[in-house]
């Protein structure tokens, strides 16, 4: 047996290792696709009609410091919460990136905080001995030290308009008082 390598075996090896590598890039470059698949799908989970209903129940809630009373109005806040926990079991599980989740909803999870604090004490009390909703907890605390790389989070940006906001208010749904 001859222990000199020749030229065929380096070139064995380096095309091994080239397709290797590709097949490295290939497998990292379809988990991204299904990531990026998966969040989009997360987005349009999050802001299906009545889950974009029960949140906006839910920051009423918040503003009026009370729950409402309408059990519909109620279970619909409630699957807001569970549609959010879901997408936060995601992001804990890493099948959709946490960083693009908290990116997109920073504002919207800490605006839910009050509203989603009231409604597991509801439900502490009188449905459940176990806390509901809890990766959505972690993921309310992360959003409330998050600091997206946004117009919304730079403190020297915050607060500035480039145009005058009023002169597009030329129609859309009524506003509230």
């Amino acid at each position: 047996m001859n222990p000199s390598i020749t030229w065929l075996d380096v070139v064995n090896i380096v095309l091994a290792s080239a397709a290797a590598a590709l097949a490295v890039v290939a497998v990292y470059l379809s988990s991204r696709q299904q990531r990026l698949a998966a969040f989009f799908q997360i987005q349009q989970f999050l802001l299906a009609d009545d889950v974009q209903h029960g949140r906006k129940l839910l920051y009423e809630a918040t503003r009026r410091g009370e729950l409402p009373a309408d059990p519909a109005e109620f279970a619909l806040i409630i699957r807001a919460l569970a549609n959010f926990n879901a997408a936060a079991g995601f992001a804990r599980r890493r099948i959709v990136s946490k960083r693009w989740l908290l990116e997109s909803w920073h504002h919207g999870l800490r605006d839910m905080r009050v509203g989603y604090e009231s409604v597991v004490a509801y439900r502490l009390r009188y449905w459940h001995d176990w806390t509901p909703f809890a990766d959505l907890a972690r993921l309310i605390e992360e959003a409330e030290r998050y600091r997206a790389m946004l117009p919304c989070c730079d403190e020297r940006r915050r607060g500035r308009v480039d145009r005058d906001p009023s002169a597009l208010l030329t129609g859309g749904p009524p506003h509230e008082a």
